[in-house]
């Protein structure tokens, strides 16, 4: 049995260095927490051994990185050792991905400044702080000012900023929420997941755009449409619109709720992440499932860390998208000439 997981060591390490898919994590740990699973896996599969479906499809969907990243390891290990995993088998392998990915999330030190303007309790400033860091495990920087003035005589750069009135910021690309906002937590997660996304593509490190389509362009002229586009522009290399295809005939990108998730590696020498998102005026068909909104998501070969967050933060947003009626609204009615907040306001 050791000498088996060694020999398992080293092509699931070896994943890592052939596959045209960047994976942010350490191939190292992971196969630690999934060596004796894989072991076991290898050998229900050569042997016909059923194993219990761990959760339903539509359920495993809900972590499409994980999902994504899971598909990878899939095709790897089917080809390599010429037999077909079970889709029971893979539901394990998501969550395990999903695991490494949360474990991985947790190393890295995040580190995001928030803002409060007005006459505001120091208990209140304390309660919005113990939210925040409930949220998102980082660590949070407050910074308490008087009024609008004082606030945009600081130099600070902010995610976002709490208010007990309306107010005039410099930067537009700060969303400003009331006070009453840290009392609602679904509210502030959905605002504060928009803000990460909406930095990342004003600090140049996502590159965002929106297109709107009439509901007779099926689906795969919609994303070649915005394939090739990036491919014009320069954002993509030439050849990523023939493995998206590729992609595509591998398996279906179409999950719950209307919403594609193609997802492609782009080896264009970018430090940026792609995100062109389509949206249709009503749903159509693509083959059994119904789409009315794509999230295309172009990831650059080399994936560091602070790339694999903006990675992860563009997830949560297609995931909360799906799961927030008011932001998926008004991505279809998406105004092209403002920016990303204003799938926000209001919730």
């Amino acid at each position: 049995m050791k000498e088996q997981i060694d020999n398992n060591r080293m092509l699931f390490l070896s994943m890592g260095n052939h596959s045209s898919h960047q994976i942010p994590f350490d191939f190292e740990h992971l196969y630690e927490q999934i060596k004796y699973h894989l072991f076991f896996l290898i050998n229900r599969t050569i042997l016909h051994v059923p194993t219990a479906q761990l959760l339903p499809e539509n359920q495993l969907t809900k972590y499409p990185l994980a999902y994504d990243l899971a598909h990878t390891i899939l095709g790897f290990l089917e080809t390599h050792l010429d037999f077909k995993i079970t889709t029971a088998e893979f539901g394990y392998l998501v969550l395990y991905v999903e695991m490494e990915l949360e474990d991985q999330d947790n190393i890295v030190n995040h580190k995001f400044e928030i803002a409060i303007v007005g006459q505001v309790g120091s208990s209140v400033i304390k309660f919005i702080r113990r939210q925040l860091v409930e949220m998102f495990q980082d660590d949070i920087t407050v910074a308490v000012f008087d009024n609008e003035w004082q606030l945009n005589q600081d130099n600070g750069r902010y995610l976002l900023i709490f208010s007990d009135q309306p107010i005039v910021y410099h930067d537009e690309t700060t969303p400003v929420v009331r006070i009453s906002a840290a009392f609602r937590t679904n509210e502030l997660r959905g605002k504060l997941q928009v803000s990460l996304v909406e930095k990342a593509i004003s600090n140049a490190t996502c590159q965002f755009d929106l297109w709107k389509f009439n509901h007779d362009t099926d689906y795969l002229t919609a994303v070649e449409t915005m394939i090739d586009a990036r491919i014009s522009d320069g954002h993509v290399d030439s050849r990523f619109k023939s493995r998206w295809l590729e992609r595509e005939q591998r398996g279906i990108s179409v999950f719950e709720k209307g919403i594609a998730i193609p997802h492609v590696v782009n080896e264009k020498d970018t430090p940026e992440i792609l995100l062109q998102v389509g949206v249709y005026d009503q749903p159509i068909k693509y083959l059994d499932r119904t789409v009315q909104m794509i999230f295309l998501i172009g990831t650059p070969n080399n994936l560091d860390q602070e790339l694999g967050q903006v990675l992860t933060q563009i997830y949560d947003l297609v995931f909360l998208a799906s799961n927030n009626v008011n932001i998926y609204d008004r991505l279809i009615d998406y105004n092209v000439d403002a920016n990303l907040l204003q799938i926000a306001e209001g919730i």
